[in-house]
């Protein structure tokens, strides 16, 4: 009852707002429409004196100028030919000259011409030339008499000009008085009509725009809603999303500081989805998703929260349980995860990682308890157990680690991220032939954060696949805008062992070369000895795809990893990098210097381009160049420089031995 009674209201009032526009554009459209009659009314009365002029007024007249008088045959002919039209209704005919004296009276029509008398209409007519009809009360004034009735009517001037037509010299003046109430009739007649059709039609378009209006306020009103709703909720599961979920951990830790009983905030990562959306497709992921979250939803407590928070992510709010009974539980959630799901009759099954803190040991607020439950989740992960609680003492517990968790995310969306570029310089003439693309991530607050911390971070976390590609991306697209002007130069850029485990990764960086139109021998990929180790199958059928394409791939950190003599004969890259940690020290201690010798030696005899980075001096390049190195990298030929900085340092780049000074380290 309430609902329908809201409901009318609303709809009075939209209706009394409607009305109030449509009778504005009643009244403008009544306006318009009367004055439209009031012309009709003067157009009827012209057109009728029109007619009397040209039939019984100008053919009798032998095209002398009135103000020389009328003949007597004229003036017999005039009174024979205005009897009939004064007879039919006509109030007034007179004939006046150019100097506004009364030539002929067809009431009168043997006086005399009267005294000249030009009143308004007359005057209006001898200056334009044009008819100028008017509402107007006969007798009146001193021209037309004021003896007599006063009767409403359409005085009408028209000029009269020799036979011949209007484009002659006109010679006089016809006034005429138009009885106005007949006309008048017809054009109240007209407007009785046009009012109703008026009044109708904005009746029908007040109800039209009303319910309109009424009908746009409830979708906006369910819009709103739905709206309201989907800002809190994930659009494909229907759970809460994360705002939502936060809210939910805030509102329960309000409660356990009533009550003082624990609260468990778990996150749960699929393990492997995105290789479910790469070979099945992203509509079988969506349903793959959609079917756990009922799973899942359906195994919770009452008064637990599950949510969506964004890709294979969940998050749980378990009021009122800790310890080894939180433990407990989650390990059934995730032995329920795992349970076979029959999607279009093919059964599909997936595991999962959870990591969980608890309030309010792990944190006192929903953001710490977020945190630590993330990074927990890392440490799951990285499979030191698949169900994992927060534990204060963890290598990468510290504060800053557990809020760049977060942080990193965003700054893939909000342009933190930037591209540094060090010069690569051929051996021989010590002139650049390529750069290495480096991430920095400069934090809003935290100032530049070191690759070095947060690379880790990323893999652990499964932020390394954007991660990867937002590098590429740039890089690539960077490289096509330099044009030109740096030559034919080359980029490095670093793909980690778990972007090699990714379905379609080799695929999607030549489709981005091909993009930006960039030569994929321009391009160098550097991956380490770790990628061959992790899924050595999946990682040789990448390499293989690009170097197919014509990119080269290069062995990063050689000599660090215990990459086996089958691997460098088997895989197909170009390229070995020496890791910085032999360069530096090669000429103090004899045994790197026989590694690096080796590595130099060894990469020749297979063929392979060999790459010594962390070069300082000019002793440590000479050394690389008797050893035959054929491209070197350090702070002896540049720092690692922004994108600005490299070209103007490419533009004005001076070989090492023949500058004043050598760039610090």
């Amino acid at each position: 009852m309430d609902q329908h009674w809201n409901g009318a209201r609303r709809f009075l009032m939209y209706a009394v707002l409607v009305l109030v526009p449509v009778l504005v554009l009643g009244a403008i459209l009544n306006l318009v429409i009367t004055r439209e009659a009031d012309n009709n009314a003067l157009l009827t009365a012209q057109l009728q004196a029109s007619a009397i002029n040209e039939a019984g007024i100008e053919p009798v007249l032998t095209g002398r100028p009135l103000t020389e008088g009328l003949t007597a045959t004229e003036r017999a002919e005039l009174v024979e030919s205005t009897n009939e039209v004064v007879r039919s209704g006509i109030l007034r005919l007179r004939l006046r000259d150019l100097e506004g004296r009364i030539a002929f009276d067809a009431e009168y029509p043997l006086s005399p011409p009267g005294p000249p008398i030009i009143d308004r209409g007359l005057a209006n007519l001898l200056k334009t030339g044009v008819p100028d009809p008017e509402l107007a009360v006969l007798n009146t004034d001193t021209v037309d008499s004021t003896q007599g009735p006063q009767v409403r009517s359409i005085e009408v001037y028209l000029p009269i000009h020799r036979r011949g037509g209007e484009n002659e010299t006109m010679i006089g003046a016809l006034e005429i008085y138009v009885p106005y109430e007949p006309i008048a009739l017809n054009r109240d007649a007209s407007l009785r009509r046009a009012h109703i059709a008026l009044f109708g039609g904005l009746c029908g378009l007040w109800m039209l725009l009303a319910v309109m209006v009424w009908s746009t306020s409830k979708r906006i009103h369910r819009q709103s809603k739905a709206n309201h709703h989907l800002s809190l909720h994930d659009g494909l599961t229907g759970l809460p999303n994360r705002a939502l979920f936060v809210d939910r951990i805030e509102h329960a830790v309000a409660q356990a500081s009533r009550t003082a009983l624990p609260i468990t905030t778990a996150i749960v990562g699929l393990d492997r989805f995105k290789a479910v959306n790469d070979t099945l497709g992203h509509e079988t992921g969506d349903q793959l998703l959609r079917a756990l979250a009922i799973r899942m939803r359906d195994s919770l407590r009452p008064g637990d929260t599950i949510a969506r928070l964004g890709g294979d992510e969940f998050g749980f709010v378990l009021p009122n349980v800790g310890g080894q009974a939180a433990q407990a539980l989650l390990q059934r959630l995730r032995a329920i995860i795992a349970d076979e799901v029959q999607l279009e009759g093919v059964p599909m099954m997936v595991e999962a990682s959870i990591g969980w803190s608890e309030w309010p040991l792990h944190g006192e607020t929903a953001d710490q308890l977020l945190r630590t439950a993330d990074h927990a989740l890392a440490e799951a992960k990285t499979g030191r157990a698949e169900v994992v609680a927060y534990q204060e003492g963890s290598i990468n517990a510290d504060p800053l680690r557990l809020s760049l968790i977060a942080e990193l995310r965003q700054a893939l969306a909000s342009n933190q991220l930037e591209l540094h570029y060090q010069t690569q310089v051929d051996a021989r003439t010590q002139m650049p032939s390529g750069v290495e693309a480096l991430i920095r991530w400069n934090h809003p607050t935290r100032g530049r954060i070191a690759p070095d911390y947060f690379i880790p971070l990323a893999e652990s976390t499964g932020l390394i696949g954007p991660l990867t590609r937002w590098v590429i991306e740039t890089a690539v697209s960077q490289l096509a805008s330099w044009g030109p002007a740096l030559g034919d130069l080359s980029v490095a850029i670093n793909v980690s062992a778990r972007n090699l485990s990714e379905v379609g990764i080799a695929e999607w960086i030549v489709e981005r070369l091909q993009f930006h139109n960039v030569d994929p021998s321009r391009v160098v990929l550097e991956v380490t000895e770790t990628s061959f180790t992790n899924d050595e199958a999946a990682a040789s059928a990448h390499i293989a795809t690009l170097d197919a394409a014509g990119i080269d791939v290069s062995l990063d950190d050689f000599g660090q990893g215990y990459t086996s003599l089958s691997h460098l004969a088997n895989l197909r890259i170009s390229e070995l990098k020496i890791d910085r940690s032999f360069v530096t020290g090669m000429l103090e201690e004899p045994k790197k210097r026989a590694i690096v010798a080796s590595v130099i030696e060894l990469g020749h005899q297979l063929g392979f381009r060999v790459v010594a980075e962390g070069v300082e001096t000019l002793a440590v390049y000479h050394e690389l160049r008797d050893l035959r190195c054929d491209v070197m990298q350090g702070y002896l030929f540049s720092q690692p420089l922004s994108q600005s900085l490299l070209r103007a340092s490419l533009l004005d780049y001076r070989i090492p031995a023949k500058r004043e000074t050598v760039p610090a380290s």
